[in-house]
């Protein structure tokens, strides 16, 4: 929730939209703000108006996320006028990826980008890691689907109506062949890997680039 007062816009967490279950620590919450405080910096720098940005202004009120300072006149980068005009037509790709890896170059400026945010952001490629990273995703899918107030959630998050929410009128993700997480895995094998196999390689179909992010006092 923004807040404005002259040359000020401050960013508040709305605690009556966490969901208990889903993000019981307010992790998830705190990251969608993030996103909509990318949104603001971004309409301001294509307006023309420079600022800087405080995360977590006071100490004191650990809901007030960040504060945007407003400066003077300023000419607008071309990145930010393009993703300006992306704000306004979000989308999610359902279709199948590529199987081919992103290019070298864009993945160098996707970390790069990361870093100017005061993050940092670490690819997915071997084998192990993958692996890795499947198995830990589809235990936490297995200990969110075993809840029954997660999935009263999931239930309320695909609304008929209104702004919240995913559209019921989105189809779910489909099966298809994939190295990656979405592919589907078979729970409690007695593998202990949560039924991601370990020796095959992966179907040919899509392969996904993967990557971890996080901010940088967390460990990479």
């Amino acid at each position: 929730r923004f807040r404005a007062s002259a040359d000020v816009l401050d960013l508040h967490a709305d605690r009556s939209r966490q969901l208990p279950h889903l993000d019981p620590l307010g992790r998830q919450l705190a990251v969608s703000c993030g996103g909509a405080l990318v949104f603001a910096r971004l309409a301001l720098g294509a307006a023309g108006w420079a600022h800087h940005v405080d995360i977590m202004p006071n100490h004191d009120d650990f809901d007030h996320l960040a504060r945007i300072v407003i400066g003077g006149r300023c000419s607008p980068e071309p990145d930010e006028l393009e993703l300006t005009r992306a704000i306004a037509r979000p989308a999610t790709c359902r279709d199948q990826f590529a199987d081919r890896r992103l290019p070298d170059g864009l993945r160098v400026r996707l970390a790069a980008d990361a870093t100017a945010e005061g993050a940092w952001l670490r690819w997915v490629d071997s084998r192990a890691d993958r692996v890795a990273a499947a198995t830990l995703l589809a235990r936490a899918t297995r200990v969110e689907e075993a809840d029954p107030g997660y999935r009263a959630e999931i239930r309320r998050w695909r609304p008929a109506g209104g702004l919240d929410g995913v559209p019921a009128s989105v189809p779910a993700a489909g099966h298809r062949a994939s190295d990656g997480p979405s592919g589907g895995f078979r729970f409690d094998d007695g593998s202990g890997t949560d039924g991601v196999d370990l020796t095959d390689e992966p179907p040919r179909g899509e392969q996904p680039d993967g990557a971890v992010a996080d901010h940088e006092h967390a460990r990479p």
